[in-house]
């Protein structure tokens, strides 16, 4: 009713109103079925006890159904039912296959909760189900499948090992009754509900005989059917020599239909008569003439085969960079060794405050080589003269260093000129005090390896700097 959508006030469709009318008026019957509340009502003791469990599903519901096995002094076997469960089969459509792998660990949920209320050791447990492909799931490795069926293969597999799981034929599972419905009639006589298949009594040298299932059989049969699916949407047809072309409409063009191929049959080298070419252009050459399934990683795995192709692809490495100056390796001061380097732009406002005028500013950033600390000044430009006026702050606030490094920027190299005439200029006319006479060097070193060095650790701090400040 959910998945038709009536309503509570809506009339229920005929079908459904025959089946619950049938089943409302058999449902006094099962009153006259008596369950004992004992397994076995037996003073012999007790030589083996089993746990046997059944997993069966249909397109409506998936059940489990357990059932104890008994064996006393005498030889005597006795089966009893000790729990069932059912669950409607979900909304989302799933395939007969993942229903009955629900099934199954049903079951395993089932006897894993049995077995620690009864005390049943593990090797007396067995797990029974019609489904041979469900058997194989659980003899292989959950990882080589999609999530759905793997995640539940491994909640399976920690209950219940894989060597406990058994096939049954579907005529002798009785979890077959739960998963396809009985009526309250049919459930008062129906004998393999209530003490199971008639071999569980027996000898278990008589229990189903579990042979070779063919494992890759059922993966097989869903390659061969994604082929199918695969090859449908390209429209194909047979020609007169019996090829399988692709469809299409260049039936009035000059252009021969591409052929259909399987990577795994396609045996062509294009590499070697495109001259070693890479993997885009060989997979355009081919599909003039041919439509391979997963071209493109046959045609890399063909490439990385061939030498030659191997050697073309072969990257150059990386030059190793120079050795790092003793300024960034010892410690010192901290501002005594310094590198320089602007970031930005920035706009800043400047005037009146009515009416100001957006600027464009940047930003000089100071870093101690010794312990990465970082000074800021802002700069109204790239002039030696405002970088002169920026060192002069900065000197105010950090102290003198010993030694500066930037790259190669005009403001810089101006900069270092001006106070080198300076420093000249004052040397000569014996003017410097003792505080004055410790000369500041101003280093922009040629070689791009050491800038590289150098500059590395100048610009990791120039980029929070730049966006804080806007």
């Amino acid at each position: 009713m959910w998945e038709e959508g009536i309503g509570w006030d809506a009339q229920v469709p005929a079908h459904i109103k025959d089946e619950w009318l049938r089943w409302r008026s058999e449902l006094h019957k099962l009153a006259s079925k008596h369950i004992s509340r004992c397994y076995f009502q037996t003073d012999s003791p007790t030589t083996s006890v089993q746990l046997h469990g059944f997993a069966d599903a249909s397109e409506v519901a998936y059940a489990a159904v357990v059932y104890i096995r008994y064996i006393d002094m005498s030889n005597d076997v006795r089966v009893s039912l000790v729990m069932a469960k059912t669950k409607v089969a979900p909304i989302k459509l799933l395939s007969i296959r993942q229903l009955e792998l629900c099934g199954a660990r049903l079951l395993a949920q089932l006897l894993q909760h049995i077995r620690l209320i009864l005390d049943v050791p593990l090797c007396d447990i067995y797990a029974w189900t019609d489904s041979t492909i469900v058997v194989n799931w659980l003899d292989g490795n959950p990882k080589r499948f999609k999530t759905y069926v793997g995640n539940r293969i491994s909640n399976i597999l920690d209950l219940i090992p894989s060597d406990k799981w058994r096939h049954v034929r579907g005529s002798e599972n009785p979890a077959d009754c739960a998963s396809r419905g009985l009526y309250p009639s049919e459930l008062l006589q129906h004998s393999l509900w209530w003490d199971g298949p008639r071999w569980l009594e027996q000898s278990s040298s008589d229990w189903p005989i579990q042979g070779s299932l063919q494992p890759n059989a059922s993966t097989d049969e869903e390659k061969e059917i994604v082929l199918l699916r695969s090859l449908i949407s390209l429209n194909p047809f047979m020609d007169c020599y019996g090829v399988l072309r692709v469809g299409g409409r260049q039936q009035l063009s000059q252009r021969a239909y591409q052929l259909i191929q399987t990577s795994k049959h396609s045996s062509w080298n294009g590499s070697h008569e495109l001259l070693h070419a890479g993997t885009t252009l060989v997979t355009t050459s081919l599909s003039r003439r041919y439509h391979i399934g997963g071209a493109r990683k046959t045609i890399r795995s063909i490439i990385r085969e061939c030498m030659i192709c191997r050697k073309f692809a072969v990257r150059s490495r990386p030059q190793m960079t120079g050795q790092l100056p003793v300024e960034r390796i010892t410690p010192d001061t901290v501002f005594d060794n310094v590198g320089v380097d602007y970031a930005g732009p920035v706009y800043i406002k400047y005037g009146y405050v009515r009416k100001p005028t957006v600027v464009k500013a940047y930003i000089c950033v100071f870093v101690s080589l010794s312990v990465k600390a970082v000074h800021l000044e802002l700069v109204t430009d790239l002039t030696s003269e405002a970088f002169i006026a920026c060192l002069r702050r900065f000197v105010s606030r950090r102290g003198l260093p010993k030694l500066i490094w930037s790259d190669n920027g005009t403001n810089f190299v101006g900069a270092c000129r001006q106070i080198k005439e300076l420093y000249t200029f004052l040397e000569s006319c014996q003017r410097l005090s003792d505080k004055a006479a410790r000369r500041v060097e101003v280093y922009s070193p040629a070689h791009p390896t050491l800038l590289r060095t150098l500059g590395g650790c100048r610009k990791k701090r120039k980029n929070p700097p730049k966006e804080n400040s806007r």
